[in-house]
């Protein structure tokens, strides 16, 4: 599993990122992770090739929650 943000300051963002891994042939899930609630990878984050979505700021339990969705939560500390 892997958790990207949609936006890195002079660097590629997570669109960009899973793209490039899943050419690679990543195969994971992914998770991507943004403050911004509006944008179109949060809206629609499986046409953007992501598994699930978190904004930030977020807690502890919502963490969990995210990756609990694809992993035990039992196995998440």
């Amino acid at each position: 599993m892997i958790l990207l943000d949609q936006n890195i300051i002079g660097g590629i963002g997570g669109i960009e990122t899973l793209k490039e891994l899943r050419k690679i042939g990543y195969d994971e899930k992914a998770i991507v992770i943004t403050g911004s609630p509006g944008i179109p990878a949060i809206l629609d984050f499986e046409k953007y090739g992501f598994d699930g979505k978190l904004l930030k700021p977020y807690s502890i339990k919502e963490l969990k929650e995210a990756i609990g969705q694809f992993v035990s939560t039992r196995d998440i500390y």
